[in-house]
């Protein structure tokens, strides 16, 4: 899984600036499949049903900050 995230500040004046941020999770949008049914008895032994526990699909977040 790839993140990655890109940052660019701004200087309005002399005292004042804006930074600017945009973070993307997951890049390349990859499934991350969990682990197959172990359970011998179970009818959907060796298949995987979910994905890993805390995989999400692509996000992304942005933000701004005002320094003075």
């Amino acid at each position: 899984v790839y993140d990655t995230s890109l940052m660019k500040t701004v200087v309005l004046t002399e005292r004042l600036a804006l930074s600017l941020e945009a973070n993307i999770f997951n890049l390349f949008n990859r499934a991350q499949p969990g682990s197959p049914v172990a359970s011998l008895s179970n009818a959907r032994f060796g298949e995987i049903t979910s994905s890993r526990p805390g995989s999400t699909p692509r996000q992304f977040q942005f933000g701004a900050k005002v320094t003075f």
